[in-house]
């Protein structure tokens, strides 16, 4: 039988923070051997797989545990096209702002959910009509002054 210990450490949101772009960090949970530095994913591609950029550690791994042991506390983003897990406390912060959220039509200013928006401009918003027109419009426009 595998003995299992209890293992308790306290971490603050600051504590979660990546130390380049200072968001907090989301799963994968990318961390410096050497420290409580964390990298989001996004920085960590940005990096690539070079040294912690605060302590200059060479070993950047994915904590799984730190993982396994938040994942209470993580949330999936309420918008189906985001794929971002993000923690509870943050998860009001995030939905307003996600870019996968409910948007204002450029055109009707109707309030469109990002994955509906195309099939809102094609039948409810003459939206693909007025760019289509305007597109029309523009090269009418630069056909005249060409020939001016």
């Amino acid at each position: 039988m595998t003995e299992q210990i209890t293992i308790q450490h306290l971490l603050s949101r600051e504590d979660l923070q990546c130390i380049i772009c200072t968001e907090l960090i989301y799963p994968p949970f990318m961390q410096c051997n050497s420290a409580l530095h964390f990298v989001c994913p996004e920085c960590y591609l940005k990096l690539g797989r070079s040294n912690c950029p605060s302590c200059r550690d060479n070993i950047i791994f994915h904590n799984k545990l730190l993982e396994r042991n938040l994942k209470e506390i993580i949330k999936e983003c309420p918008y189906s096209e985001c794929k971002r897990q993000i923690f509870e406390w943050d998860l009001k912060t995030h939905s307003t702002d996600c870019t996968f959220g409910p948007s204002k039509c450029f055109f009707c200013e109707a309030i469109v959910n990002s994955d509906e928006y195309r099939e809102h401009l094609v039948t409810e918003c003459d939206g693909l009509e007025w760019i289509a027109r305007d597109r029309v419009e523009t090269k009418s426009l630069i056909a005249h002054e060409m020939e001016e």
